[in-house]
């Protein structure tokens, strides 16, 4: 009998349904939104948001809780300084969404992502427009192209 088991299974053994759930949470931190399938997804959720809540809560143990999971002080306090400062609420930090069917197996993907509109891309550094440049490039390598064959069908 599962009397007062609230665990997901998972199909797989201890060890590896941790390890998968602690991957998926350390995916969550640094993309901001990660897809799944709804069992996974779910098993994610409840660790994503009792972190949140820890980190919320009382500063130190929520930050050695993200160093446990991290390994990286420099991203713990990333997230402490820049993404969890934007969150105002107490509870109910992220949200979970019907994405899509899956092709291969028909099974539904589901997407977890902030309830709330954070910017991950605080505190970084922004990027040059490289995408800019290589595009100037390429029409000037096309107009040279474009001018060889105008020159063959000439003659």
């Amino acid at each position: 009998m599962r009397h007062r088991v609230k665990k997901i299974k998972l199909s797989r053994d201890f060890d590896h349904s941790r390890s998968l759930v602690k991957n998926l949470t350390k995916s969550f931190f640094l993309h901001g939104k990660i897809e799944s399938t709804k069992p996974k997804i779910l098993s994610a959720q409840k660790k994503v948001e009792r972190l949140i809540s820890k980190t919320k809560k009382n500063e130190l143990m929520g930050k050695k809780a993200l160093f446990a999971l991290f390994q990286d002080q420099q991203r713990v306090n990333q997230l402490v300084n820049n993404i969890f400062s934007q969150i105002d609420k107490n509870s109910g930090f992220t949200k979970v969404i019907r994405m899509r069917v899956r092709k291969g197996d028909n099974s539904v993907i589901y997407a977890l992502m902030y309830s709330s509109e954070v910017n991950m891309e605080k505190g970084k550094k922004e990027k040059k427009d490289v995408k800019k440049s290589s595009k100037q490039v390429s029409k000037k390598t096309k107009t040279a192209g474009e001018n060889k064959n105008s020159d063959k069908k000439k003659k």
